[in-house]
């Protein structure tokens, strides 16, 4: 029996260090512009349709979410990135950045998600297009999972206008709304807030 719990001992001792490592700690943000809804979350690493175990550090408050999109790149030390719901699942305060722990849930469920994953050849998508609140001239956008520094057209489907664009940040993945441009490329589209447009790769990386 002794020699049961000593081996019992030196197994929780080797397990402990290795379930630590797969654990990471860092920022959570939300924002009340963004209107994705469900429980989802954009993280650097984790391939889309990862399920992740969220935890409030202090409130012990957990929430499971599954990666759709990469996080927005001007927030600094940004780990994850996550829906409103799952932030009210949190207790977390919009506009607010949180130290949350992540770890990979045991078992990763298949799931069909709002994001497009890039392949090779042409990509084309159809959704809203919303405007990002600042007065910024370039002809950039966002996008859940484009590679950064690929160009898309966007065109409005009202009116035929369209506009080349960079893809230079993340936004979470939607069912409704495929990306976020500056008001720079809003102007080229004739759109004010936000409008219905079709994206167009015209390279991917």
């Amino acid at each position: 029996m002794k020699q049961f719990s000593t081996v019992c001992l030196l197994i929780l001792l080797f397990l402990s260090p290795l379930c630590a490592q797969n654990r990471e700690e860092g920022v959570a943000f939300w924002t009340e512009e963004n209107e994705t809804s469900g429980l989802y979350a954009a993280h650097k690493t984790f391939p889309f349709g990862t399920e992740l175990i969220i935890t409030n550090p202090v409130s012990k408050a957990q929430v499971n979410v599954l990666v759709g999109g990469r996080p927005r790149l001007d927030v600094p030390d940004l780990l994850v990135e996550i829906s409103k719901e799952a932030a009210e699942k949190l207790g977390m305060p919009p506009g607010y950045p949180m130290w949350v722990y992540i770890m990979e849930a045991p078992i990763v469920r298949p799931a069909s998600l709002p994001a497009m994953r890039p392949r090779a050849g042409t990509v084309t998508q159809t959704g809203i297009a919303t405007v990002r609140n600042t007065n910024e001239s370039v002809l950039e956008a966002a996008h859940p999972s484009i590679a950064i520094g690929s160009k898309v057209k966007l065109t409005n489907t009202r009116t035929g206008q369209n506009v080349i664009v960079i893809i230079r940040n993340r936004i979470l993945a939607s069912r409704e709304r495929i990306v976020e441009i500056t008001r720079g490329a809003a102007g080229a589209l004739g759109i004010t807030q936000r409008g219905e447009v079709r994206l167009e790769s015209v390279t991917l990386q």
